[in-house]
Formats: structure tokens, sequence, C-alpha cells
């Protein structure tokens, strides 16, 4: 029995050391996982250090999530993101959202009816319609637990449109919001306002001293151009339109998008008259986390050429984006540039996304003056403003002056350091506003 005694704990050691033996003098809750889970006061949920803890009835942790702001003052949740223009609720119910990847194919948004199509199916995205009220666009809001952009995306229909996520958003491709020629993107301000460019009037549209003036370019962050006038010998000068005004505010609440330059107008003789540019869109992106802009991210929301016709319309101003997130790091490309005034027959460019032999801008229509029809103006960037039309002066044919280029919109980011990170290829025109995210 001695020897029994004395071998006893030699062999307790070398078992324990062997795993075989479990000391069940304190016991470890088992939380149900991969592996032990610590203990907690049961039913309580609780924030600190930016940490949120939930535990379960049984005391162990259910869950934790790092906040991505931080912990709310009351220590039991995180801060949350509270979104531009009143999107809470819709932020909110994102989670029961898919975590879309869209890599194949191209992919369209249609703000009026809330559909989504994907490599050419249906994708399902819930969505709500947000009233902005006053005569402004409405927005419809498409809900995602993440969202992932990696291909050719369209916006379309009337409504201006925000993307709120519960995670994550890479935006990897090429998103289309913008006006194209006379046709306005979605949220793109479409009644008359102080921002729209003037329209011309063309004098004695069927007499022996017609004038053409060219139409005032649309503004938005700026004012527009003037349209170029029409002058000719022993008539009066047919003055040209005026620039649109400066809209809106740089935090983009409420969310609207560009105006339309002014158009020529002729009711006596239809062969004059020459419609603008339509009004680059307006865009909202909101997460609770992080918003990525690859070097291969653009999202374009420029203003569309005026037509060419037989006279110079006005350029349609650029559009409205937002991004909001404690975080956003765009290397890539965010351009809400105006587009370019018309010439006869020679339509103004849309808004660029990219530099050309050094320039940015939206050239306007080319003609030549010296023949007595002015060129259209240059859609307004963050490198220049938009140019006036030029004047036409004739002494026995016809003067046909340019129509004024559009403004650049509005470009405002929202982050917790009230600054975003701007990789070295990054394009950003116009300028962004930056500012703190508001939290809740």
């Amino acid at each position: 029995m001695g020897i029994l005694v004395r071998s006893l704990p030699f062999l307790l050691l070398f078992a324990t050391a062997c795993g075989s033996v479990r000391d069940t003098a304190a016991p470890v809750a088992d939380g149900g996982g991969d592996g032990p889970s610590a203990a907690c006061t049961p039913n309580t949920t609780v924030c600190a250090s930016g940490q949120l803890t939930v535990c379960g009835a049984a005391g162990t942790v259910q869950s934790t999530e790092t906040c991505a702001i931080a912990c709310a003052s009351s220590g039991d949740t995180c801060q949350e993101l509270a979104p531009s223009n009143g999107l809470a609720a819709e932020l909110d119910g994102a989670s029961a959202g898919p975590d879309a990847v869209f890599s194949t194919g191209d992919t369209v948004f249609n703000s009026d009816t809330g559909d989504v199509t994907s490599n050419g199916g249906p994708f399902t995205v819930p969505s709500t319609l947000h009233s902005q009220g006053n005569g402004l666009p409405q927005i419809r809001v498409f809900q995602f637990k993440s969202l992932a952009i990696r291909t050719h995306t369209t916006i379309t229909g009337t409504n201006a449109i925000a993307l709120v996520s519960h995670g994550d958003v890479e935006i990897a491709a090429l998103i289309e919001i913008a006006g194209r020629g006379i046709t306005p993107a979605p949220g793109a301000i479409t009644a008359t306002s102080a921002c729209q460019g003037g329209d011309s009037s063309v004098a004695d549209p069927t007499g022996s001293t017609t004038r053409v003036p060219g139409a005032g370019g649309a503004g938005f962050g700026t004012t527009g151009g003037n349209g170029g006038s029409a002058i000719r010998s022993g008539a009066s000068l047919a003055p040209g339109g005026a620039r649109g005004s400066i809209a809106g505010v740089v935090t983009l609440e409420p969310l609207r998008g560009g105006c339309r330059g002014g158009n020529v107008l002729s009711p006596q003789d239809a062969f004059w008259a020459t419609s603008s540019g339509g009004g680059g869109g307006a865009l909202q992106v909101s997460s609770r986390t992080h918003i990525t802009v690859t070097s291969a991210g653009i999202i374009d929301a420029g203003g569309g050429g005026a037509d060419g016709g037989k006279s110079g319309a006005g350029g349609g101003a650029g559009g409205a984006l937002v991004l909001e997130a404690p975080q956003v790091s765009v290397d890539g490309t965010l351009a809400a540039n105006g587009g370019g005034g018309g010439c006869f027959n020679t339509n103004g460019e849309n808004g660029q996304v990219a530099y050309r032999a050094g320039s940015l801008e939206a050239k306007g229509g080319s003609c030549n003056a010296a023949n007595g029809v002015g060129s259209g103006g240059n859609g307004g960037t963050k490198d220049m403003a938009p140019t006036d039309g030029v004047n036409a002066s004739t002494t026995t044919v016809v003067p046909d002056g340019g129509g004024g280029g559009g403004a650049a919109g509005r470009v405002h980011v929202n982050t917790l350091a009230g600054t975003f990170t701007k990789g070295s290829v990054s394009l950003v025109s116009p300028l962004a506003s930056e500012a703190m995210i508001h939290v809740r």
C-alpha cells in the first residue's frame, strides 16, 4: 500500500500532462460554439471600450461586436450613424437586406419602380420611397446588409437614389447617374427653378433680320455660363440667356441633382428651337461601417451636353453625390461635372470623368464666330468655372450665339474624423466638401 500511495501523485501528474484527466474543481461555461464562452451577467447587453457584448440567459456570451463609432453614453449599445436626409429608419432596416455582390453583366437600379436587374435577371432588394416634400425629388432607398458593385451599373427613373448598408460598401466599377444629352438623370431638377439656365428667344424668326442668341447654362455648385448674344447690322442686339444661379447647400440636405440648361425658344418658327442639356442626378451612399471606392470605381453624375440643333442651347449642371460612413476611402473617381453648351449643328459634350490632353471640362460645341456662329461654352469642373457661349456678329447672314456651359454640381463626404482618405490616383470633381458624421 505504501508503494501505491507514493506512486499516486506521479501517476496523476503524468495523466494530467497527457490531457486524460480534467480538473473539475473550476468548471468552464459552455456557450455552445466551437469553444468555451466567458461567463457574464445573464440577460444583459453591455458596451464598454468600443465593444458591445450580449449575454444570454445561461450567463454566457452570445455575441460581441466592435462598434464602428463608439459606445453610446447609455452603456448598452453602440452609437450609430444618423444618415443624411432622414434615412435612419431605412438604415436600421438594412440588416434584413442581401449581402449583394454585383460582379457579372450589367446592373440596373430603377429609382421609380424599385426593380433591380443584374446580369439580365431580377435581383431582389428591399426598398422604400422617401418623400422630401416641397416639390423636391423623392428618394428611392435600397437596403443592403453589405454591398459590392464590381460591374457597370446604371441608375434609371426620375427619383433620386440612396444605397444604405448595414455593413461595408465597395464600389469597384462605373455607376452612371448622369445627364445624357437633353435627358435628365434620376433626381435632377426638372421644374422651373432659378438654377435653370435662362431661355433665349429668337428675334424676328420669320423676317429679314433674324437673330438667334444662345441660351444660358445651368447653375448648381456655381453659376452657369451666359448664352452668347446675336448681333446683326441694322438690328437691335438679341441678348443671350442668363446663367443659372447657385442652388442647394453643400451638405446636400435635401438631396437633389442638377438643373437643365436654357432652351432656345422660337414659337413662330420651330426651325430654330433647340433643347438644353439635362441635369445630373442625385445619389447618396450611407454605410454603418466603411465605404471604399477602388481605383476602378467611378461614380458619374455629370450634366448633359446641350443639343446642337439650329442654335446654341445651354449645358446641364452636374448632379449631387453624398458618401457617408465612419470611414470613407476613395482611390477612384467621384465626378459631377457640368455639360457643354451647344452651337449650330454641334452638340455640347456630356460632363466628363477623366482628363483628356490635360483638360477635364466637357467641351461646348465648336463653331466659327467668323462665319457668324458662336461656339458653346465649356462645362464647369473642379479646375474651372463654366464658360459663356460665344457672341455672334454678322452683317447679312443670321447670327447664331453659342449656349453657355453648365456648372459643376456638388460632392459631399461625411466621416467620423471629418475627412476622408484620398488615394494618389483619385479624382474628385468638383472638390468635395467634408464634415463629421452625425451620430445617434
